[in-house]
Protein backbone atom coordinates (compact mmCIF):
# COMPACT_ATOMS: atom_id res chain seq x y z
CA UNK A 1 0.00 0.00 0.00
CA UNK A 2 1.09 3.75 -0.97
CA UNK A 3 -0.48 6.19 1.09
CA UNK A 4 0.37 10.17 2.14
CA UNK A 5 -1.38 12.40 3.77
CA UNK A 6 -1.43 16.09 2.70
CA UNK A 7 -4.41 18.14 4.93
CA UNK A 8 -5.48 15.92 6.91
CA UNK A 9 -6.41 13.66 3.55
CA UNK A 10 -5.58 10.73 2.90
CA UNK A 11 -4.13 9.57 -0.64
CA UNK A 12 -3.85 5.52 -0.61
CA UNK A 13 -3.29 3.24 -3.27
CA UNK A 14 -3.62 -0.56 -2.68
CA UNK A 15 -1.03 -2.53 -4.60
CA UNK A 16 -1.53 -6.26 -5.65
CA UNK A 17 -0.29 -8.46 -2.98
CA UNK A 18 1.50 -11.85 -3.37
CA UNK A 19 -1.74 -13.01 -4.31
CA UNK A 20 -2.78 -11.73 -7.46
CA UNK A 21 -6.83 -10.89 -7.56
CA UNK A 22 -6.86 -10.55 -3.14
CA UNK A 23 -6.96 -7.11 -3.39
CA UNK A 24 -10.40 -6.66 -1.68
CA UNK A 25 -9.53 -8.68 1.05
CA UNK A 26 -6.63 -6.12 1.74
CA UNK A 27 -8.74 -3.33 1.03
CA UNK A 28 -11.85 -4.41 2.90
CA UNK A 29 -9.59 -4.59 6.23
CA UNK A 30 -8.17 -1.17 5.57
CA UNK A 31 -11.83 0.38 5.31
CA UNK A 32 -13.06 -1.54 8.41
CA UNK A 33 -9.91 -0.34 10.49
CA UNK A 34 -10.27 2.89 9.35
CA UNK A 35 -14.00 3.31 10.11
CA UNK A 36 -13.67 1.16 13.74
CA UNK A 37 -10.31 3.35 15.06
CA UNK A 38 -11.38 7.07 13.10
CA UNK A 39 -15.68 6.76 12.41
CA UNK A 40 -15.65 10.05 14.87
CA UNK A 41 -13.27 11.87 12.29
CA UNK A 42 -14.30 10.35 8.99
CA UNK A 43 -16.24 12.79 7.00
CA UNK A 44 -16.34 10.82 3.48
CA UNK A 45 -14.62 8.41 1.87
CA UNK A 46 -14.04 8.18 -1.87
CA UNK A 47 -13.11 5.37 -3.90
CA UNK A 48 -11.74 5.59 -7.38
CA UNK A 49 -10.99 2.26 -9.56
CA UNK A 50 -8.45 3.09 -12.77
CA UNK A 51 -9.41 1.71 -15.94
CA UNK A 52 -6.82 -0.74 -17.46
CA UNK A 53 -5.75 -0.50 -21.06
CA UNK A 54 -7.31 -3.52 -21.54
CA UNK A 55 -10.96 -2.02 -20.19
CA UNK A 56 -10.98 0.95 -21.40
CA UNK A 57 -10.51 -1.21 -24.78
CA UNK A 58 -13.50 -3.15 -24.32
CA UNK A 59 -15.59 -0.39 -22.93
CA UNK A 60 -14.72 1.32 -26.28
CA UNK A 61 -16.21 -2.01 -28.59
CA UNK A 62 -19.28 -1.83 -26.50
CA UNK A 63 -20.10 1.42 -27.66
CA UNK A 64 -19.51 1.09 -31.19
CA UNK A 65 -21.70 -2.16 -31.02
CA UNK A 66 -24.23 0.08 -29.52
CA UNK A 67 -24.19 2.70 -32.52
CA UNK A 68 -23.99 0.30 -35.12
CA UNK A 69 -27.09 -1.14 -33.47
CA UNK A 70 -29.19 1.85 -33.38
CA UNK A 71 -28.91 3.57 -36.41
Amino acid sequence: MNWSVVDTVINCEVISPRKPGREWQFFSAFLGRLADRYADRIVAINVQFPISTVQAGRAAKVRKRRTRRRT
